[in-house]
């Protein structure tokens, strides 16, 4: 914002289209550079994994390997530093509140949350991601995905959700894969204890040109119509997830 709007320069439509694209996760910022101040690990497979965050600017699109592998490293450091050792009443989502605690704990490395030993911790994280990653999507981690495991199913929230199956079949999306992540952005929610399908969307994105508003535009989740049969009933996901109106 500071650099679009220096000199007296103003955003127009197609930065602001940037802004809400905006995939970056700025606590990535912050844990990447423990992870990569380990020691090299005695596990191959965890040794490439981890140099998907040579360059990596910390962004979250769908195609991104780096991503897909940081999100699972940090799935297991909750698991191990926080989903372990707090009563189950406490939701462990992943998101804004745990970035902030594990921001808070992170120079304290032999704090009770991370069992003594961070680095341990970390150390093992890394290594639980990269085979799980390797489990599910294959040895080579450059054809690792973050959209293979961050998935959105456009669900009708009566039938779509407690209707018998034929009926849910009939009125939700077919499932895609979708950029961005908790507390960013490009706010596509998830609950980490559950795994990385998205829960929680921007259902509506608008651009407004206050220079020419016949040139704005809008986009729905889904479509313009709530009849399953018309065609305009999720014709406009493709934009949607693609950030196109």
């Amino acid at each position: 914002l500071k650099a679009a709007t220096a000199d007296g320069k103003k955003i127009d439509a197609d930065g602001m289209r940037a802004i809400q694209s905006d995939s970056r996760n700025e606590f990535a910022s912050v844990l990447v550079p423990y992870l990569n101040r380990l020691p090299a690990s005695s596990s191959k497979q965890t040794r490439a994994a981890r140099a998907l965050f040579d360059g990596w600017y910390y962004t979250t699109p769908d195609k991104s390997a780096a991503a897909a592998y940081f999100y699972e490293v940090w799935k297991y450091i909750c698991k191990d530093a926080f989903i372990g050792k707090l009563p189950s009443s406490v939701e462990v989502d992943g998101g804004d509140q745990w970035f902030a605690a594990a921001t808070t704990l992170l120079p304290n490395a032999s704090s009770f949350w991370w069992n003594g030993n961070r680095d341990a911790l970390l150390a093992k994280a890394l290594d639980q991601a990269a085979d799980e990653l390797t489990s599910k999507q294959g040895s080579n981690v450059h054809q690792w995905e973050w959209g293979a495991l961050h998935k959105l199913t456009p669900t009708n929230q009566t039938l779509g959700t407690g209707g018998p199956w034929f009926v849910k079949w009939l009125v939700n999306g077919n499932t895609v894969p979708v950029a961005g992540g908790s507390a960013v952005v490009d706010a596509t929610g998830f609950d980490i204890e559950k795994g990385f399908a998205v829960d929680e969307v921007p259902s509506m994105r608008m651009l407004v040109d206050l220079s020419n508003l016949d040139t704005s535009t809008w986009v729905n989740l889904t479509g313009a119509s709530g009849h399953v049969d018309d065609p305009h009933y999720l014709d406009q996901l493709p934009l949607w997830r693609t950030f196109r109106t």
